[in-house]
């Protein structure tokens, strides 16, 4: 399975480095999540961090993520927030990777994974550069530490927590 993913996650970090643990096999894909050349790449810094745990992976420019989404079986982003409509506040290129995915005509499946106290009840919309805002629509399913949750089922998860 080819597994593509953006910015830079602890959690997609240590998911990936326990897959590998257990021995599952993926080819990992990540953007270069570089917004500027003033920027730092995250994508790059991922990949080195795992590399240094002998887990391959290829960085490719942000620019090329229409064109490899297709080859995806999953993308896999990290959260700086869930809202709770729903919706992911990530890292660039997050947005436009969901995007691509969704609109795919094999439409791959686009699962974030972090802890539930990255949810939150408030409602804001990004404007800081670098974060993108992804619709809960682009969205397969929210990994936890607790269960598999609906994008469209946060709002009710947080009432009853």
């Amino acid at each position: 399975m080819t597994i593509l993913t953006c910015s830079y996650s602890s959690v997609v970090i240590a998911c990936l480095l326990r897959a590998r643990r257990q021995g599952k096999s993926f080819n990992l894909l990540a953007a270069q999540s570089q917004l500027s050349p003033h920027h730092p790449a995250y994508g790059e810094l991922l990949i080195e961090e795992l590399a240094q745990q002998n887990i391959p992976g290829q960085v490719f420019p942000d620019k090329d993520v229409e064109n490899l989404v297709g080859m995806a079986g999953l993308v896999l982003l990290g959260a700086d927030a869930v809202l709770a409509d729903g919706s992911l506040i990530n890292g660039y290129p997050s947005l436009k990777m969901a995007r691509a995915a969704y609109n795919t005509t094999k439409s791959v499946p686009v699962y974030v994974i972090c802890e539930t106290l990255k949810f939150t009840t408030q409602t804001f919309s990004v404007s800081e550069e670098g974060f993108d805002t992804v619709p809960a629509a682009y969205l397969t399913g929210i990994i936890t530490e607790k269960e598999i949750i609906a994008p469209d089922a946060v709002k009710s998860y947080q009432e009853i927590r």
